[in-house]
């Protein structure tokens, strides 16, 4: 590693953009682009629950070793260690967070894993024709997301709703973990989930100053990372008004 180096965080990007993909997605006029936009939104709040977990376990720094080690556990696993490490001590599984966050695995597995329809024969009216083979998910209540977030197994099926909703219950299990249970301060916040550059010796946050994304969430859709608005971003704007002075 070279003398000037910067630590990659990859949880607020996964988080910001799924927000950056509803957002596109409320604005697009073509169904196909806001179907694209739908389906990247739900997934993208996905892939930010492997995200947050890998970020927390990076933040207590453990050997090369030991870490490649906890990087094999599954996400939820990742979360409960963190919270045994920092005395707060282990999860209910049926907390509203965790069912939350697993729903969300649930949902980026039923996308990548093979699925299996159920077939049924169709006859005509006239025996003497062949039977037709059509395909079919089954019933509604049977291709739903089995947790606490109800959507469609079915990718297709997925509509601005169902991304508003996942948006939603994740942002909320996000500030029930990190804030009511886990009790993170703005500072360990600050170094969890910022990206920290090294510089000629000298090392710090790398600061955002696009809250765009923010901005229209809490207008638009009237949720709230708190997390975020009430800690991460009291804290840079503080840094940026001693900057200014």
């Amino acid at each position: 590693m070279g003398k000037d180096y910067e630590i990659i965080k990859p949880f607020l990007p996964n988080y910001i953009d799924s927000v950056l993909c509803l957002k596109a997605a409320f604005e697009a006029q073509d169904p196909s682009t806001k179907r694209l936009l739908v389906k990247s939104t739900i997934l993208h709040c996905s892939f930010a629950v492997e995200a947050l977990a890998n970020n927390l376990i990076q933040f207590l720094d453990f050997s090369t070793g030991f870490g490649n080690s906890i990087d094999k556990l599954d996400p939820i696993a990742k979360l409960e260690m963190f919270s045994f490490l920092m005395k707060k001590g282990g999860f209910d599984r049926g907390q509203y967070q965790i069912q939350v966050f697993s729903s969300l695995i649930k949902i980026r597995n039923d996308y990548v894993h093979p699925k299996t329809k159920q077939k049924n024969r169709v006859f005509s009216t006239k025996p003497s024709e062949h039977p037709i083979d059509i395909y079919v998910v089954g019933e509604e209540q049977n291709n739903r997301n089995k947790g606490v977030i109800d959507i469609s197994v079915e990718s297709s099926q997925w509509v601005y709703e169902d991304a508003l909703k996942c948006l939603s219950a994740f942002t909320r299990a996000i500030d029930v973990l990190l804030l009511d249970v886990l009790e993170l301060e703005e500072n360990s916040l600050m170094c969890t989930f910022l990206n920290k550059l090294f510089v000629d010796g000298m090392r710090g946050p790398s600061i955002p100053n696009d809250h765009v994304w923010l901005e229209w969430l809490m207008t638009n859709t009237k949720i709230e990372p708190k997390f975020y608005s009430h800690h991460i971003k009291k804290k840079i704007n503080r840094i940026n008004t001693r900057l200014v002075d």
